[in-house]
């Protein structure tokens, strides 16, 4: 995980390479195949990224496909350490303009939240907040609005200060709603909060 990362940070492709291959080599015991999917999909996760990093867009979306189809990891939608990762393939897959996809792999991961929304706050907040991105990609401007709004709600309701993601995201879709002054407002403070 973070040796795997730190070697893509740094630019180290063939280590970052190497230690993913091991890692997504099948384990066996007794004979037996042993199954962590939360490790297997982590893996598979990174190797997206490495993906990424070295420009082969199309692997990173094959490793994405991968991952949608392993049912044992499917079954594990209800934990949200699964929710992160595939949170971060939906965004991964937003940038590639690639929203099918990118919904699909958001309400996979969001499934069971879905389900009992009330008790999941901050995985609600992702799904909601994916689903604008994808709206805004759709250039389905009142649905991205009504998403991010949902995103602001969440957040305000648990006392959280709204982040710089969130007020970009209501500043670009009220720019394309011609709604300028919400527009400016949303950038303006999201610029003021955002760390570069």
């Amino acid at each position: 995980g973070f040796l795997g990362q730190s070697y893509i940070k740094n630019g180290r492709m063939s280590k970052a390479r190497n230690l993913i291959i091991r890692a997504l080599r099948p384990e066996t015991r007794e004979g037996k195949e042993s199954k962590n999917s939360f490790k297997r999909a982590e893996n598979l996760s990174l190797l997206a990224e490495l993906h990424k990093s070295t420009g082969s867009l199309e692997n990173m979306i094959a490793v994405y496909d991968n991952l949608l189809t392993d049912n044992h990891f499917l079954s594990k939608s209800n934990d949200p350490r699964f929710l992160s990762l595939l949170n971060r393939a939906a965004w991964n897959l937003i940038y590639m303009r690639e929203p099918t996809k990118a919904e699909q792999v958001i309400t996979v991961g969001a499934s069971y939240f879905l389900k009992n929304p009330e008790k999941y706050p901050n995985e609600m907040i992702a799904y909601y907040n994916a689903m604008g991105g994808i709206a805004l990609l759709n250039k389905e401007y009142k649905q991205a609005e009504a998403y991010f709004l949902k995103v602001k709600e969440l957040e305000t309701k648990a006392s959280i200060e709204i982040p710089p993601y969130l007020l970009f995201g209501l500043g670009s879709t009220y720019m394309r709603l011609a709604e300028y002054p919400k527009s400016i407002d949303y950038l303006e403070k999201g610029i003021k909060n955002h760390r570069f």
